[in-house]
């Protein structure tokens, strides 16, 4: 009999993450993705290989990039990635660029940590408890821009 993912200890968790472009340049949007990949990786040391897919969604003033593109740029061949576009709610973050990340691991929920930058943690209002403060995911990201670039 197949055991269910509470009994392997392996279940597939969602891991949230937001940031804010500068600009709707092709490089403002890469940019903001990779730093925002980058520090919802390291926070919940995530590797590529355990990710079980990955869904981008923009704001709709964002349109000369996919983000899911830097995240291929970053070396993400097999993972299975899809965007969208948010709805145009008045007073939204403007050039807002938001990752859920669907992550096979042995984590409970309790234990992820959700990632807010440049602003956006106003978008995480339940559960405020869980997101990693924009300090402490930013020291991460100031160390890996040089690897990611690689």
């Amino acid at each position: 009999m197949e055991q269910s993912g509470h009994e392997r200890g392996l279940v597939c968790r969602g891991v949230r993450g937001a940031t804010v472009a500068s600009g709707n340049s092709r490089e403002e949007i890469h940019t903001a993705t990779r730093e925002l990949v980058i520090a919802m990786l390291q926070a919940n040391d995530i590797h590529s290989d355990d990710l079980a897919s990955a869904f981008f969604t923009t704001s709709p003033d964002l349109t000369t990039s996919f983000p899911a593109e830097a995240a291929r740029l970053m070396g993400w061949e097999y993972v299975p990635m899809l965007g969208s576009i948010e709805m145009d709610k008045p007073g939204a973050p403007a050039r807002c660029i938001r990752i859920m990340l669907l992550w096979n691991t042995s984590k409970g929920q309790r234990d992820i940590k959700h990632i807010y930058l440049r602003g956006t943690e106003s978008l995480r209002t339940v559960g405020a408890s869980e997101v990693a403060p924009a300090h402490e995911a930013n020291a991460n990201v100031n160390d890996t821009r040089k690897d990611a670039r690689r």
